[in-house]
């Protein structure tokens, strides 16, 4: 374990594996590779990973939901692999009840019926939406 001085707390830890990652605390460190940076760290891999093109991906759109659903999918089966305990098989109902503190944020319609509808094409947003679920 790495401590930086001189950022935003008085110490600070990296990554142990080397992606960058910085937390406030070793606490911080092992609670976050709990809760999914262990399936989410680039630090082991090589630039020709798909993990690692994913992320480099990520940061060139500038979109953070990427990241975000990535650290979603990561914790939900950190999650269920701890519910199911070492070396055990992952059921489904240790996903389930993996997901059940995210599912509060579940949406009541499919995501085509609440994207916004561009400009241009709110004359036949119906249209638009039907379009959508072709694809």
């Amino acid at each position: 374990e790495e401590v930086v001085k001189g950022h935003f707390c008085d110490d600070v830890v990296l990554c142990q594996l080397g992606c960058g990652e910085v937390y406030c605390s070793s606490e911080c460190c092992a609670e976050a590779f709990r809760r999914g940076h262990r399936l989410l760290c680039v630090g082991p891999l090589t630039v020709e990973s798909a993990l690692y093109k994913f992320k480099i991906a990520a940061l060139e759109t500038g979109s953070e939901e990427f990241f975000l659903g990535a650290q979603i999918v990561a914790q939900v089966i950190c999650e269920a692999q701890q519910l199911a305990g070492d070396g055990n098989p992952v059921a489904a109902t240790h996903v389930q009840q993996a997901l059940q503190p995210i599912q509060v944020f579940e949406a009541p319609l499919p995501w085509w019926e609440v994207v916004a509808v561009p400009a241009e094409e709110q004359r036949d947003s119906k249209g638009f939406r039907a379009l959508l679920c072709e694809q």
